[in-house]
């Protein structure tokens, strides 16, 4: 099983404009509403594939009300913990005239211990030896920096696998209890291995380390030019697909869950990667936070070309 842990979800909310034009009124061509927050669109990607998961998730007021909702919509099981505070919103603004696409978070209501204390318990109840918990997102105000730290362990006491996509700060600390795989991008691993992102070579040997050091593998996103996945027998680069752009947000999402789905279905480490590259190329060509569809990703993955490096 595929559990997915989302302690800072959010209402994805996608405005489509002609053109952004800043100080000034601007009228909205199109609107799409989402559940969000990484996690979430783990659930939702690993569906949309065929797939099985579990979300849990803090949600809170109306905004966490919809969220419910649309997951029960799309037949995606969950555990909820609800408190007092409204589920934040992001908006994304997309500008068709000069292709940009714009990010406003909002930080996320604080939490208590008691809400996280809830979400552990449900994880601890449902989780059993081999299933994969998928760590994803910012943590909100309130929420002990080390909290995947506690997460991983507890896994690894069960043999369960963890896979960890957060920011470098969260991901620093969690470092320490040897997740079995991790996805930056290049700046998220510059800024963890204090090297030039622009560095290449550096930021490749830079998480060849972290595998040396017990990481279990690295999936180091390249945005538009691929991936490279590494690991202690293997060192694999996937070339990007050029396909229209769309939406950008979720692509990491729809990485990590595919890679998850690949190595619930025993795929080889080449097939998971070439499913995660085809699965994030079918994100972006679709608005807002929503998951690829399966159509798309099966078209794409004839494409994906992977090679070996030199490890």
């Amino acid at each position: 099983m595929i559990i997915t842990v989302t302690l800072n979800p959010a209402l994805d909310k996608t405005l489509v404009l002609s053109e952004l034009q800043l100080g000034k009124v601007n009228r909205v061509k199109a609107i799409r509403r989402d559940a969000g927050g990484r996690g979430l669109s783990v659930s939702k990607t690993v569906n949309a594939l065929g797939g099985e998961s579990v979300a849990l998730c803090i949600i809170g007021g109306a905004t966490g009300t919809y969220i419910r909702t649309q997951l029960d919509s799309l037949g995606i099981e969950h555990d909820m913990v609800e408190i007092g505070s409204e589920t934040r919103t992001n908006l994304m603004i997309v500008d068709n005239l000069n292709k940009t696409h714009t990010e406003i978070l909002e930080p996320g209501a604080p939490i208590h211990q008691m809400a996280l204390d809830e979400i552990l318990f449900a994880l601890r109840s449902r989780a059993r030896a081999g299933d994969i918990i998928v760590l994803a997102g910012t943590l909100p105000e309130g929420c002990k920096p080390d909290v995947y730290n506690d997460i991983i362990r507890f896994a690894k006491s069960i043999d369960a696998l963890t896979y960890l996509d957060s920011d470098s700060e969260t991901l620093a600390l969690a470092l320490s209890e040897k997740p079995d795989l991790i996805k930056p991008n290049k700046s998220e691993m510059a800024a963890l291995c204090n090297c030039d992102p622009e560095d290449d070579i550096a930021i490749l040997q830079e998480a060849k380390k972290l595998v040396k050091n017990g990481v279990g593998s690295v999936l180091l996103s390249l945005g538009p030019y691929g991936a490279i996945y590494v690991s202690d027998s293997f060192c694999l680069r996937a070339q990007g697909l050029k396909v229209p752009v769309i939406g950008r947000s979720g692509a990491g999402d729809a990485m990590m869950a595919a890679m998850a789905l690949g190595e619930e279905r025993g795929m080889s480490p080449k097939d998971r990667l070439k499913l995660a590259i085809a699965a994030a190329s079918a994100k972006i060509t679709m608005a807002g936070t929503q998951p690829p569809e399966a159509e798309t990703v099966e078209e794409f993955l004839k494409e994906v070309v992977v090679t070996d490096m030199l490890n």
